[in-house]
């Protein structure tokens, strides 16, 4: 006999769900479109959903975001740069 999914209350204002009905990841990974790992790894320790939770998942790049420079004076980048060359 298969263990029963987990529920969980749902209490944001999202246009394809119900406030105060109880929903499992499976079922709203098919009403939201929105990968069951994806929805279990945002509420995997929670009992109640937001609108927050529901959210669609944004793909980034790792450095997306970054405008800075890791080396800030011509010092750091000089210590950088025979740091780097083999002994």
């Amino acid at each position: 006999m298969p263990k029963p999914s987990r529920m969980f209350q749902f209490t944001g204002t999202h246009d394809r769900l119900v406030t105060g009905e109880y929903y499992s990841i499976n079922m709203l990974a098919i009403i939201l479109d929105i990968s069951d790992a994806t929805l279990w790894r945002r509420l995997q320790y929670k009992d109640v959903l937001t609108d927050h939770d529901v959210r669609k998942a944004v793909a980034r790049k790792a450095t997306e975001g970054h405008t800075f420079d890791r080396l800030e004076t011509a010092s750091d980048k000089l210590s950088a740069k025979w740091l780097r060359l083999a002994l």
